[in-house]
């Protein structure tokens, strides 16, 4: 139904004034009053009518008022709904008004691509064909480029096979015509470079045809100014490896020339595609190839055109080009070690990073990606071989040592860089502004989280503490919190208080994703290792990382993916940050620790040594709590009581170091009257207890272990006489116990543990 009179005076005549083509300050009054009208439902209606009656007339009055990017019109259909046929219609208006714009006519050409775009963007309907004159534009300015490019994108969305073919028919006509003036030829070039990210399979069809070849062979001779706009093709081939291996052999010579040009936008292009082939260039079957230009050469020229007080547009993409080039390069030892002692260039990196992180108005993710990648490279250490054993890796975890160095790079030179950068740079301190305006980019935050990790691998307490001070723990927590999906399972039944486990999980399968999932858990793990728990934690509360710790012990289905990945080491260094969490004297902390690595424990005290040695160390830091007393020594439940006999046997193994950590768990336990009473009440395991530390006294030299035992016994004694002479007899009379206590009183080397036996003697009566 069409609007009435009544309803449409006003913008009746509103309409009218924009069709008159007043004066320019007249007419610039008119959009604010006509888009209000879009948004009016009656009278949205009768605009609607003169878009679908005329549209031609409607577009202009849309450009008259200052409207270039198709507002009016993408309101008037937000209370409209026209058809796909009246869309239709509408787009071809538009390119019926394009095509007979004069060729220099850029402005107005501009503005149409604008509205065309917010037309398919918002109606999703799209005639493909169109796309043909557009792309006979491209090349005409970065504005148009960037109009058609957004045009194709969305295109290829909503019709992709009829775009994708008419992208390649307009391709395959350009390289089909063997007389191609030089506008012409730099379209081709354009068009080719913006489809390639698009329809990679159509242009390398294209770009590894002869006709292409000799395109662009005859007009890098014959057209002036066109080696910027090959080189941009090339580059943008680069992403497929066939095309790759084609550029090295059939454009080399022109890749070399125009770096050692003296020209500044030809030597960074060229810088960058050297750098994009560089694998293939080594690889190939010119031996010239391999001598002519080194990839030092790239990288250091390149590092000289970074800038970190460009300004102009045309200087920041070149600014971004050579970081890009660079970024390829520090996939290579030689050019890390140029930048790593480049001091100057690295101020000036840094400072195009904070640059381009400074204010939300400036932020260029490509850039910020591009410096990240390449500190992600420069801070990374090479895994090297060694011979140390798994064990002496694991024993040396909380303070390890530096590793040994590779053929190309050194380790010791690697871990002052990253120093250098952390403490006198405060790099991370820059990350955390990155994360603070990119937080929704996954790359970006990937990167930062590899940075991180990379940081933390050096063992130095003072640079881990560092870290923590900048914001590197809060920032892979965050991480960790925002990738990861919080369950809680258990519940009344589950123990300290019956709230249920908090348990980690991957919220994203993804492999890659997983990787850098890892490498957070590590740094964090590492992180805490190091520092006061209590020091370390401002944005989230210290419980907030327990569940990101267990999920390195936890071997659950939901982790399947990443215990391909997990190591021993982890596992340890997982146990020594808990343990140094646990060290707080916070009952409510300590009570949530133990619900969360409970269900681990089983697996763990059955594990490898080192992991029983760390697992009983947190037990210890713990045992004061009872709820954990009780998983161990409440031995009326069948899973406590074997709990509690592992942790014997261990006792009695042949590793005198988790022997002493046992000992030690015991006589945490039993300085708790109950404890002590449950031993000395069950035969089998009172027998057991004596036995064992029996042994101990009598056959073992270690000090610590030696202090342990006595004190163990002291409190079984204790425990024993205040139940009953019967209770003291059994502990008077065990075989060789008498013998055992004698010696140890008998050393003259360790004061504390004879002291513990005077006690013990005099109350068993040994003398």
């Amino acid at each position: 139904m069409s609007a009435t009179k009544g309803d449409t005076q006003d913008i009746d005549q509103l309409y009218a004034q924009a069709l008159a083509r007043s004066s320019a300050s007249a007419l610039d009054t008119l959009l604010d009053p006509l888009l209000r009208a879009a948004h009016d439902k009656e009278q949205s209606k009768y605009l609607f009518e003169k878009l679908l009656s005329n549209p031609a007339q409607f577009i202009q009055v849309s450009l008259d008022i200052g409207d270039d990017s198709g507002k009016l019109i993408q309101s008037v259909f937000t209370q409209n709904e026209p058809s796909r046929e009246a869309v239709l219609n509408i787009l071809s208006a538009l390119r019926a008004n394009i095509k007979s714009l004069r060729h220099n006519d850029t402005a107005h050409l501009e503005s149409y691509l604008g509205i065309y775009f917010a037309i398919i963007s918002k109606t999703k309907v799209s005639n493909p064909q169109h796309l043909s004159l557009f792309l006979s534009y491209v090349g005409a300015s970065p504005r148009i480029n960037h109009r058609v490019l957004l045009i194709l994108v969305q295109s290829l969305q909503l019709e992709k096979s009829e775009a994708a073919n008419v992208a390649s028919e307009y391709l395959e006509l350009q390289m089909d015509d063997s007389s191609l003036d030089a506008t012409s030829f730099i379209n081709f070039l354009a068009v080719l470079e913006m489809c390639f990210p698009l329809v990679p399979e159509v242009c390398a069809q294209i770009y590894t045809d002869n006709k292409t070849k000799e395109h662009i062979l005859r007009g890098k001779d014959e057209f002036r100014n066109s080696t910027v706009p090959i080189l941009k093709c090339i580059s943008s081939s680069c992403m497929i490896e066939n095309c790759r291996s084609f550029t090295s052999n059939a454009y080399y010579e022109f890749l070399t020339k125009a770096f050692n040009s003296g020209t500044y936008h030809a030597e960074i292009l060229a810088g960058l595609v050297l750098a994009k082939v560089w694998s293939t260039v080594q690889g190939t079957s010119n031996q010239q190839h391999r001598h002519d230009l080194k990839i030092a050469d790239v990288a250091g020229r390149l590092m000289l055109f970074i800038d970190e007080q460009t300004t102009k547009n045309d200087q920041m993409e070149y600014n971004e080009y050579a970081i890009e080039g660079l970024s390829y390069l520090s996939l290579y030892w030689e050019p890390r070690e140029l930048m790593r002692m480049d001091v100057t260039f690295m101020e000036k990196l840094l400072k195009v990073l904070q640059g381009s992180s400074s204010a939300a108005s400036n932020i260029n993710t490509s850039v910020q990606y591009g410096i990240l990648t390449i500190l992600v490279n420069l801070t990374k250490s090479k895994q090297s071989a060694t011979t140390a054993s798994a064990r002496e890796k694991l024993k040396n975890a909380a303070s390890p040592k530096v590793g040994s160095e590779s053929e190309e790079e050194k380790t010791a030179n690697i871990q002052l860089f990253n120093a250098e950068l952390l403490k006198d740079d405060r790099l991370v301190s820059h990350l955390c502004k990155i994360k603070t305006f990119e937080s929704s980019s996954t790359n970006i935050s990937n990167t930062v989280v590899e940075i991180v990790y990379n940081l933390s691998c050096d063992q130095k307490k003072s640079l881990r503490t560092e870290l923590v001070k900048q914001g590197g723990l809060t920032v892979l927590l965050s991480y960790l919190i925002k990738h990861s999906k919080m369950e809680k399972v258990g519940g009344a039944n589950s123990g300290a208080g019956g709230s249920g486990r908090v348990v980690a999980a991957p919220s994203d399968p993804d492999k890659l994703f997983l990787e850098h999932r890892m490498r957070a858990l590590r740094g964090v793990c590492r992180m805490l290792i190091s520092v006061d728990p209590k020091l370390a934690f401002d944005k989230y509360d210290v419980k907030t990382v327990v569940p990101f710790l267990i999920e390195l012990l936890d071997q659950n289905d939901s982790m399947a993916d990443l215990n391909g990945s997990m190591t021993i080491l982890d596992k340890y260094e997982a146990l020594l940050a808990l343990t140094n969490i646990a060290a707080a004297e916070d009952p409510q902390l300590q009570n949530f620790i133990i619900l969360e690595v409970m269900p681990c424990v089983d697996d763990l005290i059955l594990s490898e040594f080192q992991l029983q040695i760390g697992t009983y160390e947190l037990l210890n830091n713990l045992i004061s709590q009872p709820i954990l007393l009780a998983k161990f020594f409440n031995i009326e439940q069948e899973q406590n009581k074997q709990r509690l006999l592992i942790s014997l046997k261990l006792l009695n193994s042949n590793n005198v170091e988790l022997q002493t950590i046992l000992a030690k768990f015991f006589v945490n336990a039993t300085n708790f009257d109950m404890v002590a009473d449950v031993l000395v009440d069950n035969k089998l395991i009172f027998d057991e207890v004596l036995k064992i530390t029996t042994e101990i006294l009598h056959d073992q030299n270690e000090p610590d272990l030696i202090t342990a035992s006595s004190y163990l016994l002291m409190n079984l004694v204790y425990a024993a006489a205040n139940k009953s002479e019967n209770s003291l007899a059994q502990i008077r009379n065990y075989p060789n116990l008498r013998a055992a206590c004698a010696k140890i009183s008998h050393r003259g080397n360790n004061a504390e543990s004879k002291e513990i036996m005077d006690v013990v003697n005099k109350l068993c009566k040994f003398y």
